[in-house]
């Protein structure tokens, strides 16, 4: 499997996770800015999902450079900006999740 399909199946797992959860979630690949997804929750924050499917360097692979576009794009005061790790396969996919206060 090619990286980028890799990307999008990591992807969909997070969308469907979120929606379990109660979350609207939109795709922002096609918008400037940084995140992968943005999920709104009616009795919750708004969150700026990246989305890695990694099985190691999680930090190499969300550089920098990919979390200060994160920084920048706006929330406004209820959101939050988020790194959704997905790691193994199958019945044993997992998402770590990482506040935007746990980066390096």
């Amino acid at each position: 499997m090619n990286r980028s399909a890799k990307g999008n199946g990591a992807e969909n797992f997070v969308a469907l996770d979120l929606e379990a959860k109660g979350y609207v979630v939109a795709s922002r690949r096609h918008r400037k800015g940084g995140g992968d997804l943005l999920a709104v929750h009616p009795a919750g924050p708004v969150l700026l999902v990246e989305v890695k499917g990694c099985k190691d360097q999680l930090w190499a692979r969300f550089p920098r450079s990919q979390r200060q576009e994160m920084q920048e794009t706006p929330m406004g005061e209820v959101g939050e900006r988020v790194l959704a790790h997905v790691t193994g396969s199958g019945a044993n996919r997992r998402i770590a999740w990482y506040a935007e206060s746990e980066w390096p």
